[in-house]
Parts: structure tokens; sequence; C-alpha cells
């Protein structure tokens, strides 16, 4: 079942990155893991991300962002993989494949709430660092209810946790990837 991120919480979060962490949409790639209908992907593009790669293994959902892609006509600066999360990263091509040298990445993480996959995925991309630098960041949004400590740990592995919000539900975790995390 895909949960799309609320208008509050998505506005809240383009708000906090563009303030708070000065993001120029302009000179980013963006990343939708667990993308579902790809609203935070879309919303990036929309501000002017040059591109944006999309994973979503599930094929309804898929699809659906696929039209909105051309719907939207920004198609042309995006990428569908229908795959597996943790096997794509598991490659650790994702962020070298169709990297532009003057671009960092920024890469948003809504996975299933209640499954530990945050932690997971926190884990893995600190284990490979998959091609993520220094200007680059993960956003994770996840349920505020459950125990956050899991995600927060990922300072020791690389990942240095920058700001978190709360609203209602769902929490936002800010993340920079430290020297270790390459």
């Amino acid at each position: 079942m895909v949960r799309p991120t609320t208008d509050r919480v998505k506005e809240s979060l383009f708000q906090i990155l563009e303030t708070s962490f000065g993001v120029d949409w302009r000179k980013r790639q963006v990343v939708d893991l667990f993308a579902g209908s790809g609203t935070l992907g879309m919303e990036a593009l929309s501000r002017g991300a040059r591109s944006a790669i999309f994973v979503e293994r599930e094929r309804q959902p898929a699809q659906a962002l696929k039209e909105n892609l051309n719907r939207c006509e920004v198609a042309s600066r995006a990428r569908l993989i229908r795959k597996d999360v943790f096997r794509v990263l598991k490659t650790g091509s994702l962020f070298r494949s169709g990297q532009k040298v003057d671009l960092s990445w920024l890469v948003f993480a809504d996975p299933p709430y209640g499954r530990g996959l945050s932690s997971r995925l926190l884990q893995m991309i600190s284990e490979t660092g998959g091609g993520l630098g220094e200007d680059d960041m993960v956003v994770v949004e996840e349920s505020s209810k459950e125990d956050l400590a899991a995600a927060f740990h990922g300072a020791a592995l690389g990942l240095e946790l920058k700001d978190r919000r709360v609203y209602g539900d769902t929490a936002i975790l800010f993340y920079a990837i430290g020297p270790s995390a390459k």
C-alpha cells in the first residue's frame, strides 16, 4: 500500500532543505527510494532538480509514477527503476551511474513504516557508501511512533544526523554523509 507524504510534511521538508541546508535544486540530483507515487522526487524536479531516479519495486505505484512523470512533462529528467531498493543499493552503482560531476545527490527514503527498513537502509548506505560524497544528503521519513534510536546510530556509521523533525505520526531525519561513509 502506498502511503504518500502529506502535503504539510512535504512542504515543511522542502522548506527545511532550502532554508536550513541551503539546497540549490539546480545543483542537485535526486534519488527517491521506496518512491511509491514519487511525490518527493517530483517535487524536487518541479523546484529545479537537474535529474531524479525513482526506485519502486511494486508494479502499480511504478506505473502510476511513470504516468505522472509523463503528464508533468519531466520524464526526460527522470529514470524509473522497478526493483527492490536493497538490491539496487547492493550493486553500489546507483549513485555512480549517470552522475554529473558538478552536482550533489539528495536521497529521499520513505520506506513502509514498522518494518525496520530505515535502519537497514542507513546501515547499507554507511557500509557501501554507494558513491555518495561529503556534499550529499540522505533524508529519511519514518513513523514517529517507532523507536528512532536505531536510526540515530548512523553517526557511528559515517552518517551525521543534522536535524530531526516530528509532524504527528511522521518523523523526518536529515543526514549528511561523513568522511567514513565514502
